[in-house]
């Protein structure tokens, strides 16, 4: 294989294995994330081992960008099949976005029945606390995932026992939590 072929798919390569966390995460639910993930991290690998078995037994010298992106590819291809990376820099991207959500919530400008156009799940309760839901997962047929900030002194209690059982339950922040069900 050429240098300037090596490049190409180095380029690729790179381009693939640091899309891969965003666009798995963000456009992937359920089934969907399954029949798109799958193969486009099997096609990452095979183009990973073409172009590492290029650099080994090339006689046409590597230059120092094919094999640091080779390794950057690996490193952010591997660093990414798991979701929790993606889901912290979710959390802490938008974290801001979603309080001020959960803000107009409390206050009345925004209620329970106009949620679903916004990806939400708002639960009130007679006792005067909000419990929201930001769906992260959908899911399939009979699960979904989600940020959820809830301010019911009950509901905390029993996510944080189920956050030292479970590993599906994660403690963000005070009365922010990543949900599965």
């Amino acid at each position: 294989m050429s240098s300037k072929n090596k490049t190409i798919l180095t380029t690729i390569l790179l381009i693939m294995a640091l899309a891969q966390g965003p666009v798995i995460y963000y456009l992937g639910q359920g089934f969907l994330k399954l029949l798109f993930a799958v193969p486009y991290m099997l096609t990452g690998l095979i183009l990973t081992i073409i172009l590492l078995v290029n650099l080994i037994k090339s006689k046409v010298p590597n230059t120092t960008y094919q094999i640091a992106g080779l390794s950057i590819a690996f490193l952010a291809g591997v660093g990414t099949v798991r979701p929790d990376a993606m889901e912290y820099i979710d959390y802490k991207l938008r974290f801001a976005e979603r309080n001020r959500i959960v803000e107009r919530i409390k206050g009345g400008l925004l209620k329970p029945g106009e949620a679903d156009r916004y990806g939400l799940n708002i639960r009130d309760s007679a006792k005067g606390t909000v419990s929201v839901e930001f769906y992260i997962d959908r899911g399939f047929i009979d699960h979904y995932s989600a940020f959820l900030y809830t301010d019911d002194i009950e509901e905390i209690k029993a996510l944080d026992k189920a956050v030292i059982k479970d590993h599906i339950f994660k403690k963000f922040d005070e009365n922010w939590y990543r949900v599965g069900y």
